[in-house]
């Protein structure tokens, strides 16, 4: 399997796993900062403008991870930096 490949999540995983990133990340620079050290990504190239809510902001980052096939890498990352995470 190609590991540049995202996982096809359907609808029930994906509201689980944004549920999951809230949860690990509370504010947005928690999730910056993450996706820098963990992901090499910048929050604002792979993250719309999407206000405060924190629930559109995981979407949307959801979003650019499987149209950029990097969903995976995403769920070890979020797990890595908050182990207690249970995905």
């Amino acid at each position: 399997m190609d590991d540049n490949i995202s996982p096809n999540l359907p609808g029930p995983y994906i509201v689980e796993f944004i549920a999951t990133i809230v949860h690990a990340f509370r504010k947005k620079e928690q999730l910056s900062q993450m996706l820098c050290v963990r992901l090499n990504k910048n929050f604002h190239e792979v993250v719309a403008d999407s206000g405060d809510d924190m629930k559109i902001v995981a979407f949307s980052l959801f979003d650019c991870a499987e149209a950029e096939g990097w969903v995976t890498e995403l769920i070890l990352a979020i797990y890595q930096e908050n182990s207690e995470v249970h995905l």
